[in-house]
């Protein structure tokens, strides 16, 4: 009696757990599907009489998570058939007597990856055999591309890359890769792991992150559609605000800490309809406020436009990024001219990154390659909310899944290339679309030229605004440590009910726990931390809001082409009258003209944000407002 072998697929689904074992050689074909063997061995002589049918079994192996070629052997009593298998499929061997024996094993392992054989030896008793599994698994840990945002260089000599990694089969960002994941090398030489540091933004005073919605109002969308549209924008900035505690007693829906969204409405030209904002309710109005236009859509002059005027700003204290996000229902009349100008900017502008929610009927190539990974393709209109809260997620996340890679360069003149990649990395594969641009290895020339050698110094990282009541994480780091860190945490000069607990430390970080009281005393203090074995420290006086709530939660927005601002405090809850001093963090943006009275004169000098300290020297109280500077 001979016996057959067939390819089916799902023919029977279970699960099984087990420990990989084997290994051999590897290579392959690109087949769709396994190869029928030419020769068909016969299995060993019935012993049953001719006229009198013989129950015959069958034999399933199923593959899984294959993506390169197999080749297994298969013994089925004596005879031993050699079997190429190119996808993940149910294998079946028919028409086998009972009591027969088989033996299912590994012959060439397919390459770059490692398959094993669950019950892949037996005897058929009486019944199909079933459980044979042959699990095949990528022998690299990642499957990843880098998407680059910015490279630079700070005196005296830190040189620094600002990336994301993005899973190739997810199109997401990785978060929480730690430093070994990741190779550098200055002049193809490997930097020292010690003189690597990955800021995981704890680190980093100032973190601002600025997101323009962009609402197409064109006529190129139907009134269910663009209807739609403001929902889904609705639903981001929802899926966005979070209950904030802006006092002792009150709470409000708002964005986190320093995430910032503005709108801007697009047709074949921008326009302003709500500077940056962290109020959900002021958001919500705005987008509810917008009406759409006759206008044709033009996507080249606005996004042309709003990419150029884009600026970011990194140190190893200070994040300013910018992000956009399109809600569009694309034409496909953009010209290549104009998609190459839009390439361009973006190219020079990376860390400006562009996520598009497009309505058309079918995917915009050139838009989703301008868009990068981050092109949403809807073409059902109740999917359009859902991708929205997608991007949502993924900004509120933005800090986490950046990666800010820096080391002090020995290099002290000429030009030098540093090559940045992800270790044990299988990198661009057929996971990914033909739009997406591939990029396994970031590659950066920088000049040496003027370096100096560092000094170890001191980073902190403290929440901001504080309120009453509650407790808040301080972290530090000491960067360049010539010796192993030794840190100490010291609170004084502070009014009120405030302590510091659960201070330890390791591998050159930092961390306390600040508890700030109820009363109406607290309102500030001076936090100092030491780092005892190198010679460096810290020290901030920290303003805690206290009886100027409203003030401290406020934001003022100056245009450059209106380069003065004036704000005005109007009363003082203190028993005294008040003595105002003001203060501006940053004054590479914005300058006082005043800085002492109820009322403050501002001069922006560039596109930024930054905060006002008020302090009330007469009754002790102070507060911190939010200056954003910005074209008009």
């Amino acid at each position: 009696m001979l016996y057959n072998r067939l390819s089916v697929t799902d023919v029977i689904v279970f699960v099984l757990f087990f420990v990989l074992t084997g290994c051999g050689g590897g290579g392959g074909s690109d087949a769709s599907s396994p190869q029928t063997p030419t020769v068909s061995p016969a299995p060993p002589p019935s012993t049953s009489s001719p006229n009198t049918p013989t129950q015959t079994y069958s034999l399933l192996a199923r593959v899984v998570d294959l993506s390169n070629s197999l080749t297994l052997a298969v013994k089925i009593g004596e005879i031993t058939e050699i079997v190429a298998v190119d996808v993940a499929n149910t294998l079946v061997f028919s028409q086998l007597d009972d009591g027969t024996r088989y033996e299912v094993i590994v012959q060439t392992q397919p390459e770059g990856e490692i398959c094993s054989v669950e019950n892949g030896k037996g005897q058929i008793k009486g019944a199909d055999i079933k459980d044979i599994v042959i699990t095949c698994q990528s022998i690299y840990q990642h499957n990843v591309r880098l998407h680059y945002f910015q490279q630079q260089v700070e005196q005296p000599s830190v040189v620094s890359s600002i990336f994301q990694v993005i899973d190739n089969k997810t199109n997401l960002p990785i978060t929480s890769l730690p430093l070994d994941s990741f190779m550098v090398t200055e002049n193809g030489q490997d930097i020292a792991a010690n003189k690597l540091y990955l800021n995981n933004f704890d680190y980093v005073a100032t973190q601002i992150y600025k997101t323009t919605l962009l609402l197409d109002i064109s006529n190129n969308m139907s009134e269910a559609e663009f209807i739609g549209a403001k929902n889904a924008i609705k639903a981001l900035i929802n899926r966005y605000a979070q209950t904030t505690q802006v006092s002792a007693v009150e709470t409000e829906q708002r964005l986190p800490q320093g995430h910032y969204l503005s709108i801007q409405v697009i047709s074949d030209t921008h326009t302003l309809v709500l500077p940056f904002t962290q109020s959900r309710d002021a958001l919500l109005t705005a987008i509810d406020g917008i009406v759409q236009t006759q206008q044709p859509l033009s996507l080249h002059t606005p996004l042309v436009s709003l990419l150029s005027e884009s600026s970011n700003f990194f140190t190893l204290d200070t994040v300013e990024l910018n992000q956009y996000v399109l809600v569009t229902k694309s034409v496909s009349s953009i010209n290549a001219q104009e998609l190459n100008a839009l390439q361009e900017i973006q190219n020079d502008k990376p860390a400006a990154s562009l996520y598009i929610l497009d309505l058309n009927e079918t995917a915009h190539t050139e838009l989703s390659h301008l868009g990068q990974h981050q092109y949403y393709h809807v073409d059902e209109l109740t999917n359009l909310t859902k991708s929205a809260e997608a991007v949502a997620d993924q900004l509120m996340q933005l800090n986490r899944s950046l990666y800010y890679l820096y080391y002090a360069s020995s290099q002290r003149s000429g030009t030098h290339q540093v090559q940045i990649s992800v270790d044990d990395n299988q990198g661009c594969n057929t996971h990914l679309v033909d739009t997406v641009a591939c990029v396994e290895q970031l590659v950066h020339s920088f000049s040496a030229d003027g370096f100096s050698a560092v000094q170890p110094t001191l980073a902190m990282r403290v929440p901001s605004p504080m309120v009453r009541n509650k407790a808040y994480q301080l972290k530090a780091l000491t960067r360049w440590a010539n010796q192993s860190a030794n840190h100490q945490w010291q609170i004084e000069q502070h009014t009120g009910e405030m302590s510091l607990s659960s201070m330890h430390a390791g591998q050159g970080h930092a961390e306390a726990t600040l508890n700030i009281g109820n009363n109406r005393d607290v309102n500030h203090a001076s936090l100092t931390v030491t780092d005892t074995n190198n010679p460096t420290a810290t020290k901030l006086m920290h303003m805690i809001s206290g009886s100027y709530v409203a003030a401290a939660l406020s934001e003022y927005t100056l245009t450059l082409d209106t380069p003065l601002l004036h704000i005005n405090i109007e009363d003082s809850p203190g028993n005294n009258p008040p003595e105002f001093i003001w203060k501006v963090a940053n004054e590479e943006v914005a300058i006082l003209s005043t800085d002492a009275g109820p009322q403050v004169s501002i001069l922006g000098l560039r596109t930024g944000i930054t905060y006002l300290y008020l302090t009330d020297i007469a009754n002790d109280t102070s507060a911190v407002l939010i200056l954003y500077v910005e074209y008009d």
